[in-house]
């Protein structure tokens, strides 16, 4: 997605958005003048022209579009290879029967604030 010069998130940092959250859209990534940033910062400020790379559902894709004003640019496939750096790594994980997981929401758990995960999908 892309941040047009009228949106009302350019300027904003990534913590003083709350749409994101509100609407279960994870921000996977940025990229500002062609230079890939994997988990940006919650103190990113957000500029006119970057593309965040977002995980969501169609639904809430559409929702974000019409409140945040954001432009849908691209259609390829992302891959490992495109997720992954020094500093970021992407992982399957299978919650096992006697987990303390269960029960619980990705809401709930707080990964991204708690452990600096990004759910990207859960399939069961």
């Amino acid at each position: 997605m892309r941040i047009p010069v009228d949106s009302p998130l350019s300027g904003k940092r990534l913590r003083e958005v709350n749409i994101f959250s509100k609407i279960e859209v994870s921000i996977v990534g940025l990229v500002r003048a062609g230079e890939r940033r994997l988990e940006p910062s919650a103190l990113t400020k957000l500029l006119t022209h970057d593309i965040l790379m977002i995980s969501a559902d169609t639904e809430n894709l559409k929702k974000l579009v019409e409140i945040a004003g954001l432009e849908l640019v691209g259609s390829e496939k992302i891959d490992k290879a495109n997720l992954g750096s020094d500093d970021v790594t992407l992982i399957e994980a299978v919650i096992m029967p006697n987990s303390l997981l269960l029960g619980s929401t990705a809401r709930s758990l707080n990964l991204r604030a708690e452990y600096g995960v990004n759910l990207l999908a859960v399939s069961r």
